[in-house]
């Protein structure tokens, strides 16, 4: 699972599917699940996606023992 939070907005996801988004500011318990309301949830979707585009994978040299 991973989760996105922008401003107020709070999206969780697993695999890529959305699972759960929250007004974080509103709702701190997220109770109440705005995933039905479209238009939230394709503007916070989109910018999960726009955001993992730009991430960038990063190695890590083991230390080397001596």
């Amino acid at each position: 699972r991973q989760a996105y939070i922008v401003r107020d907005l709070k999206l969780i996801t697993s695999n890529g599917r959305p699972l759960g988004l929250y007004d974080i500011s509103k709702d701190p318990d997220e109770k109440h699940d705005l995933l039905d309301d479209r238009e939230l949830k394709n503007t916070a979707v989109a910018g999960f996606k726009a955001f993992r585009r730009e991430l960038k994978v990063v190695w890590v040299a083991e230390p080397k023992s001596n």
